[in-house]
């Protein structure tokens, strides 16, 4: 991912492999540990590891036209929503569940999953073609390079 015109991609993968490291530095002992507001530690890092299965959600939807056309736009639409704080509390803890008994190699392999299907993507077409591409968000239409920055922000 090397192309000037695509450096969200690059960023994202700077940022998911930095955060990869960092939770594998969190001790067995430790996931049951307070991480931010309500959640523990396995709560954070499941709700940061959304950001890898949301890009790939998203990358499996095109999108005919683009109605959020910055990541501010997302953030906006998605917090007006009615519910949203209680409905990313509890995805983040289910998310933690779903981590398993080595939530950090769950997490790693999520990572990387999201990160090799950029690379797939990028085989196919140019970093700015993928990155100027369409997709469908949870919020709606944004182009792909917009959203990895939502994704950036996450992690």
């Amino acid at each position: 991912m090397t192309n000037t015109h695509a450096r969200e991609l690059d960023d994202f993968a700077a940022a998911a492999r930095w955060c990869t490291s960092l939770v594998a530095t969190i001790g067995d002992e430790q996931w049951d540990e307070p991480g931010l507001g309500a959640w523990d530690l396995r709560g954070l890092v499941g709700h940061t590891g959304r950001a890898f299965l949301t890009l790939e959600t998203a990358l499996d939807q095109p999108a005919d036209e683009v109605t959020l056309p910055s990541p501010e736009d997302y953030f906006a639409a998605i917090l007006s929503q009615q519910g949203v704080d209680d409905l990313v509390l509890e995805r983040g803890i289910a998310s933690g569940r779903d981590l398993g008994d080595d939530p950090a190699s769950a997490f790693a392999a999520k990572c990387e999953s999201a990160l090799s299907r950029l690379s797939r993507l990028e085989e196919v077409s140019s970093s700015a073609s993928v990155a100027d591409a369409a997709i469908m968000t949870v919020g709606g239409g944004m182009r792909t390079g917009d959203y990895v920055r939502t994704r950036t922000f996450e992690l």
